[in-house]
């Protein structure tokens, strides 16, 4: 077996076996349902069921892909269905009798997957290897249930990261299954050179090859990259002792060279509802933990005294008026210390997204969302405490009169219509700023954009932007212009969703106007 073959096999060999025969339990004889079947992981599968004995339906999205499904691994014309809208529902309940199927390998998203779902026969099981839905956190119809049915996904990451022993098991068993000739490679294993990186996305994205693309190196090859600008530093001393306050307990405080103060209780109301128990749970770790931390350290010599704030404490949060105070004392506690001579900082941080208390609540989440914060991810959180470190010093402000005592993140400048945006603090912000409408028209795209405010007549603008168009359409597919017809909708060039939120990206930097999608694809 090429190197090639053999790269192409781990990942969807383990998907489809560890899916069917470990999750779903396929029993020769059953009927499986395999979306996308002329994929990589749907040859597996077929694969696999044909193994175990089962039968097999399959869907595809062309007639090219149909044909390799028949000759390849024999399937008949009448359990080979199309993939691209529902139809194929009314096929699988013709073919099994109005039962639906035992198994279903599932890899299509939306209104695909809650039509798949339907298809599921007593005591079947649905396994869900896509990821669009999951991570849109989907709904899916409950009355299926009633018939003792079984919803599971499977991400082989996660087995390998989590159930390491398990994905070794998965190796070896997929591997004699490969030795012993059960198994063979996928129908066209497309190879690439690494410099061809993003000709193989693109390959993938549209959804026309079948089987696998794999990467291989050929000397020579040109990679774009974009260097590195940021060096780590180093943050801390080795013999000196930090205290991280909330969570740790028992550290000495020997030859102190640092606080961080992360502490926070979060009893959210309206403040006409709030009680005054409600409002001490909440102010008392910040104000008086700070407070006594403060009041400790007075005769140290600080490297830095860093205070967890919210930028809450200079816009507000509904519901959140003692939060909001008790940030805003670490403000001004932090500030008092600088004109001490001490060091102290608040990082006034947004929405931080992925972890911590807002990971931690959705409701919460969607909270600070509609309110117009924006997120704030965990690796943007380390860079600002990497600055906070490096910048917590005595002094008040900078050369350029730059107050020092806080830095403040996750606010948002997508528009200026936010109840925050003509505060003092923030007004000179939003008034300089050159929103996506503007900077789309101002800024980068002045070409077309100049062009189109030449022209006369909307005959004029009509080929202008037609044409502009169909360059960026050729130059996502790699094709010649002439090959693109005008009069053809995105979806005969098999562009998907996908592909279109790029053109809809396109469309609002170069033209300045916002597309729907569904526009796009039409």
């Amino acid at each position: 077996m090429s190197f090639v073959d053999a790269a192409s096999l781990p990942c969807i060999l383990t998907t489809a076996y560890y899916s069917l025969v470990h999750v779903a339990h396929l029993q020769p004889g059953e009927t499986v349902l395999i979306h996308s079947a002329a994929g990589g992981v749907g040859q597996m599968a077929i694969q696999v069921a044909q193994y175990v004995g089962a039968r097999v339906i399959a869907t595809v999205g062309s007639q090219a892909k149909r044909s390799l499904l028949k000759s390849r691994y024999g399937l008949a014309d009448d359990m080979i269905f199309n993939s691209r809208d529902d139809s194929f529902v009314r096929d699988v309940l013709d073919t099994t009798g109005g039962r639906g199927v035992d198994v279903i390998l599932n890899s299509l998203a939306g209104k695909l997957l809650h039509a798949t779902w339907s298809c599921v026969a007593p005591f079947g099981r649905f396994i869900e290897i896509g990821k669009r839905d999951i991570h849109e956190n989907s709904k899916i119809d409950m009355d299926p249930f009633r018939r003792n049915v079984a919803f599971a996904s499977v991400d082989l990451i996660t087995i390998f990261e989590k159930n390491k022993p398990l994905g070794a098991r998965l190796l070896k068993e997929c591997g004699t299954l490969v030795h012993e000739g059960h198994i063979t490679p996928p129908e066209t294993v497309t190879e690439l050179p690494y410099s061809d990186a993003v000709k193989a996305f693109r390959l993938l994205q549209m959804g026309k090859h079948t089987g696998k693309v794999v990467l291989v190196p050929h000397a020579g090859d040109r990679v774009l990259v974009r260097p590195s600008t940021y060096r780590n530093q180093p943050l801390f001393k080795h013999e000196k002792t930090y205290l991280l306050v909330g969570g740790l307990g028992g550290l000495a405080i020997d030859n102190l060279g640092g606080i961080f103060q992360a502490a926070m209780v979060l009893q959210d109301a309206p403040l006409e509802n709030m009680s005054y128990q409600q409002w001490q749970i909440c102010v008392e770790p910040k104000v008086k933990g700070t407070y006594n931390l403060h009041q400790a350290t007075l005769g140290t010599q600080l490297d830095f005294f860093i205070c967890f704030s919210s930028a809450s404490g200079s816009i507000g949060s509904k519901g959140q008026a003692n939060y909001s105070s008790a940030n805003c004392y670490l403000d001004a506690l932090m500030r008092h210390r600088r004109e001490m001579g001490l060091a102290g900082t608040t990082m006034n941080c947004g929405m931080i997204v992925g972890i911590g208390a807002v990971a931690a609540n959705q409701a919460l989440l969607k909270v600070m969302m509609r309110s117009g914060y924006d997120g704030v991810n965990k690796e943007e959180l380390l860079y600002q405490i990497e600055e906070a470190v490096l910048s917590d010093n005595s002094k008040k402000v900078s050369r350029r009169g730059v107050d020092l005592h806080q830095t403040i993140t996750g606010i948002n400048m997508t528009k200026a219509d936010f109840y925050w945006c003509q505060k003092p603090l923030y007004r000179n912000l939003y008034n300089n700023h050159e929103f996506l409408g503007q900077t789309a028209i101002k800024q980068g795209t002045k070409s077309l954009a100049s062009q189109l405010q030449g022209t006369k007549s909307i005959e004029e603008r009509t080929t202008l932007v037609l044409s502009a168009f169909i360059e960026k359409v050729a130059d996502v597919l790699s094709v010649s212009v002439d090959s693109i017809e005008p009069a053809n909708p995105l979806s005969a060039y098999g562009l998907d969703s996908i592909i279109a939120v790029e053109f809809r990206k396109w469309f609002s930097r170069s033209v300045g106007v916002e597309i729907a999608l569904f526009d796009v694809l039409g």
